[in-house]
This record gives structure tokens, sequence and C-alpha cells, in this order.
């Protein structure tokens, strides 16, 4: 009999939970870990002191920075890497993609005042974005992809491209108002697509959540 757990009121089995968790999984190495934290710092610094609502934005990524650091060091300096890795991982890409999401704002706003409304929007898309992967993934689990080595993970690259769109364009309309040249407006187009593209790896949380609950 195939053993399975409960999820959410859906029944997956435990199998296909691991093969989810191997699938693309391979542990960290120290230079991997020290690059995620030197780009998360590169990306995050100016971004805010630099971007829309910078008294905020700085002291935000500031904190997130410190802890992200601090779990990196942890995971170097631990023997049981592979048990907090994924959770780093999905935590990093997470927020290398709200930071991004910053980034295209500003570039949105570049040159006039800046509406938060339109970027609620933005990190609205990048929730929807994320909970649009799980639940494809759920659906991959419970089919037995990830055991099958058949994922079918084309399915999150066109959520994200579709979301891309649809956030750039609604923000287009909504900031109308505002002056923007073709460039700028490429520019944050480019820069939220790579921030849900990015947000694919935020997955590995829900690989984090299955070992932690699970014991897998």
């Amino acid at each position: 009999q195939k053993t399975g757990y409960i999820i959410w009121g859906d029944k997956m089995g435990k199998k296909d939970m691991i093969s989810f968790i191997d699938f693309q999984s391979q542990p960290l190495k120290i230079s991997q870990i020290a690059s995620r934290i030197i780009i998360m710092w590169i990306l995050s610094i100016p971004c805010g002191l630099l971007g829309a609502y910078h008294g905020f934005t700085s002291v935000f990524f500031a904190i997130v920075n410190v802890l992200l650091t601090i779990l990196g060091v942890y995971l170097i300096l631990s023997a049981k890497r592979n048990v907090y890795q994924n959770f780093f991982i999905g935590s990093h890409m997470l927020y290398i993609s709200v930071v991004l999401v910053f980034a295209s704002f500003k570039f949105l706003f570049i040159n006039g005042d800046t509406k938060i409304w339109v970027l609620i929007f933005l990190l609205l898309i990048l929730l929807i974005n994320i909970i649009l992967f799980k639940f494809i993934v759920k659906l991959n689990i419970k089919n037995g992809a990830y055991t099958n080595k058949e994922p079918a993970n084309k399915g999150l690259f066109i959520i994200s491209f579709g979301g891309a769109v649809l956030g750039v364009v609604l923000s287009r309309y909504l900031s109308r108002n505002v002056s923007q040249s073709i460039v700028e407006l490429v520019l944050a187009g480019l820069l939220y697509l790579v921030a849900l593209l990015l947000s694919i790896g935020s997955l590995s949380l829900y690989k984090a959540f299955l070992q932690y609950k699970f014991k897998l």
C-alpha cells in the first residue's frame, strides 16, 4: 500500500514528496552560499538606498540581508547543511524577486511621483504567481511526475511570462500620466520578468515545509 500524507485536504505519497524534494537538488557548496549572499547585498543596497520609499526599504532590506547572511554563515559552518538549505534557497530567491519588483517599480516612476498602489499591485501578482506555482507542483507530486522524472515545469515559465506581461501592461496603464521613455519601460519590464522567473526558486520553501512537517 502506498504511504501517503494528507496536506490541505489532498493525499500525497511519501515517495512522491521525497522525489520532489530531491528534484534538481544538490548540496550547496560553500562558494555557492557565499555568492548568493554577495549577490543579495549587491542588488539590495542600491535598490534600498536609491529606490522608491528608500526610508522603509533601506531598513527592511538591511534586516532581511542580515538574517539571510546569518543563516548562510550557519549553513557554511553546519555539518547538517542539507537540512536547512532548502529554506535558505527558497527565502533567498523570494527575497531577490521582491528586490527586483522594487527596482522595476522605480523605473516605472523614475520621472514622476510614485504610486504605492501600483507597487502593491506588482507584489500581488508576484504572490499570485507563487501560489499558482505551488498548485502546479502539488498536482505534479500527486500525479507522481517527480517520481517518474516528468514534471511539467514549462507551465511555471508560462505563468511567469504571463504574469510579467500583465503586470507591466497594467502598471503602464495605471501610471500613464507619468513620463516614461521606451528604455525605462523595457528595463522595468525585464526586471519584473526576471523577478517572476526567479520566484520559481521560492518553491524550495515548499520543500523545506515538507521536510520539516513530515521529517523527510
